[in-house]
């Protein structure tokens, strides 16, 4: 049996934590004797993995996207060491937010002779430079693993265009939903929330659901409210904003003055399957991605999904959906939001044909079984060619 160590600088509720941990269980279900190592915290994913007899490590809670002031987890190897000599894993699975994550580790490993793969979530091109003076150490830690893992062929390219991944290196293993969200609709679910939001039941509800970042482009939805506004379907439509950061605060002021009443703004939730039955449309107006699981979440559950065209996006939604601009366009991404999002609101027949079009691409290439499944025959390869 395998030891397997995941090994994280993520913490938190979001899609790269969701899929470490869908991983862990999955894995730890195909029989490897599975642990993980993150900075701690308390959730709905960390409790699960707990609920599993899984040991967790606790690593320090640093911020590794700080490029001004770097994390030591880029350079010193001590943490991850001490993290070795306790859990002694067969092999290490890191799962990381950005190329750069937990640099030091994967250096540590190669000197500890612990083969490892890494998985990369996201990939950015502004990191190149910002991080530019650890490329070497990146190309290194790159050449030394088994395999990088990516959840989108554009990712791909930017990890051997921008970040030195060897040509001969890069797999891309898309990431998958479980089971609960490609269940037909909860009507009851739905009808609680609407009533508790004070929404009625022939109100058009879109849906966006992120942390609260530069980032995840809430600030553009907010620029599109004032055109909203003039749509003939503004008196029935309900913007349900879901997610917590450092922008909460602000959107928050901003859409109580520009929108009062049609914005809602819940914070941090853990009933995404819930939230996703009580609306008509997701609205995702990312400025960088990997593969979102808020997209395939909201494909499976047969909703029409409105995104900009980054990451593995396009590739996800395979034209079930609508393609915004390029989010950095100015007024005319402006326009094609607020339009888009009308054009839905205004026309159920097209949302249900989207939606429909959507859960069976959904079906057919993003359950998390796939996904698990890919990842053991991965694994099982190392195994047999250690």
């Amino acid at each position: 049996m395998t030891r397997l160590l995941l090994y994280s600088d993520r913490k938190g509720v979001y899609g790269a934590e969701r899929i470490n941990q869908a991983l862990a269980l999955g894995l730890q279900r195909a029989g490897f004797e599975v642990a993980v190592a993150q900075p701690p915290d308390d959730n709905p994913l960390t409790q699960a993995l707990e609920r599993a007899g899984i040991v967790r490590y606790g690593l320090p809670v640093e911020n590794p996207y700080d490029w001004e002031n770097p994390a030591e987890s880029l350079t010193n190897p001590q943490v991850a060491n001490a993290c070795f000599a306790a859990i002694a894993p067969d092999l290490v699975l890191f799962g990381d937010g950005f190329p750069f994550s937990s640099l030091a580790a994967k250096h540590a490993a190669v000197r500890a002779g612990i083969p490892f793969l890494t998985l990369v979530h996201m990939v950015h091109p502004a990191w190149e430079t910002q991080f530019a003076s650890f490329l070497p150490a990146l190309a290194a830690a790159n050449a030394a693993a088994r395999q990088v893992v990516v959840v989108s062929a554009q990712n791909l390219r930017l990890l051997h265009d921008h970040f030195g991944l060897p040509a001969s290196k890069g797999v891309v293993i898309h990431n998958g939903r479980p089971e609960e969200f490609f269940r037909p609709r909860d009507v009851a679910a739905r009808r609680r929330l609407r009533e508790a939001w004070g929404v009625a039941e022939d109100d058009v509800v879109a849906i966006t659901i992120g942390r609260f970042d530069h980032e995840k482009g809430y600030d553009l939805l907010l620029d599109a409210l004032s055109l909203l506004r003039a749509a003939p379907c503004w008196p029935k439509l309900k913007l349900v904003w879901v997610g917590d950061g450092p922008l909460l605060p602000r959107a928050r002021r901003l859409a109580k003055l520009v929108a009062d009443d049609h914005v809602l703004l819940l914070g941090e939730r853990h009933d995404i399957t819930d939230l996703l039955d009580a609306a008509d449309m997701l609205v995702h107006p990312s400025r960088c991605e990997g593969l979102p699981l808020v997209v395939l979440e909201a494909m499976a559950k047969t909703l029409p999904v409105i995104a900009t065209p980054v990451g593995g996006i396009p590739q996800a939604l395979g034209g079930t959906g609508m393609l915004l601009p390029e989010p950095g366009c100015g007024p005319e991404f402006k326009r094609a939001i607020a339009e888009a999002i009308a054009a839905l609101a205004e026309d159920e027949t097209q949302r249900r044909a989207l939606g429909r079009r959507a859960h069976q691409r959904a079906e057919q290439c993003f359950p998390e079984s796939r996904m698990i499944a890919e990842w053991i025959d991965l694994i099982r390869s190392i195994e047999r060619h250690s």
